[in-house]
């Protein structure tokens, strides 16, 4: 009587364990179902990423990096599908005909600004001298809330008894910009507009 309730327990047990294992291999085989589902999220959440980063770059990149216009030859779009055709833009060819006027030439400053006249003679006597002419230089100076002009004048001389001689005529003081026709003060009005107030050129421009 005692060995067939042993033998009762033993089967009940041995019929337990069998469910607890085949429990166990649902739960592995769920486990590694939803490990694979993990690791495809995980690739798709990078593949979005990488897209998104790639946008964000297009969008709000510097100037040179935001648009795309087209793929090079034999590469693979950014995100899959077909690899991209011949992009080769059409070209065309454009003649026209410019005429050569030589030398360019500074338009002059606006009339209707106030101007200082300078004359500076050159550092010679004059008094046997004949004047032939005159070289007229043109500088935009700037004072506080308004730009006046700067016309320095040179007188020309000969000397009618030594025309071998050549011509006399004033040098010009320097400049801050070689061939330049800004003062020092304009200069320093822009550059401290521009650095230190942080101002736009464009906005600058409606100061004067």
């Amino acid at each position: 009587m005692e060995s067939t309730v042993h033998i009762a327990a033993f089967e009940a047990l041995k019929a337990e364990n069998g469910v607890l294992l085949q429990r166990a291999d649902t739960a592995e085989k769920q486990a590694n179902k939803y490990q694979k589902k993990l690791v495809t999220a995980e690739e798709k959440l990078g593949q979005l990423s990488h897209e998104l980063g790639q946008l964000k770059r297009l969008v709000f990149g510097v100037r040179s990096e935001r648009f795309v216009l087209g793929f090079e030859q034999d590469q693979l779009p950014l995100f899959g599908g077909a690899p991209a055709q011949d992009l080769a833009p059409e070209t065309e060819t454009i003649t026209y005909t410019k005429r050569k006027n030589g030398k360019p030439k500074r338009r002059a400053l606006p009339s209707h600004l106030p101007r200082e006249v300078i004359v500076i003679e050159p550092d010679v006597d004059t008094t046997d001298l004949k004047r032939i002419g005159e070289e007229i230089t043109e500088t935009l100076d700037y004072h506080p809330g308004r730009l006046t002009v700067i016309e320095r004048i040179r007188p020309k001389y000969i000397d009618p008894l030594r025309e071998e001689s050549g011509v006399f005529i004033g040098a010009l003081p320097a400049r801050p910009l070689e061939k330049g026709n800004a003062e020092a003060s304009l200069l320093a009005h822009v550059v401290i507009e521009k650095y230190v107030d942080h101002l736009p050129i464009y906005r600058a421009r409606g100061t004067f």
